[in-house]
C-alpha cells in the first residue's frame, strides 16, 4: 500500500461535498469511541441521510468569530513568551491549511482529511512537500472548563490533525468564556493511532464504496 499526501489542497464546491468521501478530523471522536450509536450516526451523515445544520449553534459560530482575535491574542502570548516555533514572530502564519493523505490500496482505499487552524512554516506549504512546521488547533468553550479536559475531549482529533500532516506535535489553544485563554502543546501517540487507524481505514473503505459504486442509481437514472 502506498500512500499520497496532498498539501494546501483547494476545493470546489462547499466543504460538506468535499469532505464526503473522506475521514476528517471532525469525524475522529466518534469513530476512536467505537461506539455503535456513534458510528451509526456517522456513517447516515457520510452517506447523506441527516445532516448537521451548524449555522444556528450558538457555541460553533462564536468559536468561527472570534478565531481572528483568538489568533491575534495566542500569537502576543507566543512571541512574548519565545515558544519556539509557533508565533508570527517565529515562523510565517498561514489560515485554514488543508491536507490529505489518499491511500492507492484496493482493500483499503481510505482517503483522510485534515483543515488545521494555522500552520506556522517557513515555506509556503505546496502540493507533495514534507511539510516541516507547527499546527494549532483553536477552541472556544465554557468558562467553568479547564484545559486538561479540553486535550480530553479533542483528543482524537488532535491525534488525527498530526497523523494526516505528519507531525510529532500539536498546540491546542483555548478561550474559556470570557474569562481567559491558554495553551499547551499535545504529543504524537503512536499506540492511540494504531487502533485508531484500523479503524479509520475501515470506515474510509465503506465510504469509499459507496461514493465510487458507479452501479449505484436511483430509479430516474440519478447517482443516489
Amino acid at each position: 500500500m502506498s500512500i499520497k499526501i496532498y498539501k494546501s489542497v483547494d476545493y470546489s464546491g462547499t466543504r460538506e461535498e468535499y469532505y464526503q468521501d473522506k475521514i476528517s478530523s471532525s469525524d475522529a471522536r466518534a469513530i476512536a469511541s467505537g461506539d455503535y450509536y456513534d458510528l451509526e450516526k456517522l456513517w447516515e451523515q457520510k452517506i447523506h441521510y441527516v445532516k448537521d445544520d451548524l449555522s444556528n449553534v450558538f457555541p460553533v459560530q462564536l468559536g468561527l468569530a472570534t478565531e481572528k482575535f483568538h489568533t491575534s491574542w495566542l500569537n502576543k502570548q507566543l512571541t512574548r513568551n519565545n515558544v519556539i516555533g509557533y508565533g508570527h514572530e517565529h515562523k510565517l502564519m498561514y489560515e485554514q491549511a488543508h491536507c490529505v493523505v489518499e491511500s492507492d490500496s484496493t482493500s483499503h482505499p481510505f482517503i483522510l482529511a485534515s483543515t488545521i487552524d494555522i500552520a506556522y512554516t517557513e515555506e509556503h506549504l505546496k502540493r507533495d512537500d514534507t511539510f516541516i512546521g507547527y499546527l494549532v488547533e483553536l477552541k472556544h468553550t465554557g468558562e467553568y472548563s479547564n484545559l486538561d479536559k479540553v486535550i480530553e475531549n479533542y483528543y482524537p482529533q488532535l491525534q488525527h490533525h498530526m497523523y494526516v500532516w505528519g507531525t510529532d506535535e500539536i498546540m491546542i489553544s483555548a478561550i474559556f468564556g470570557n474569562k481567559r485563554q491558554q495553551h499547551d502543546i499535545v504529543k504524537r501517540d503512536d499506540n492511540f493511532l494504531a487502533d485508531y487507524m484500523e479503524r479509520a481505514m475501515e470506515l474510509g473503505r465503506l465510504i469509499h464504496d459507496y461514493w465510487h459504486d458507479d452501479a449505484r442509481f436511483f430509479e430516474d437514472g440519478e447517482n443516489s
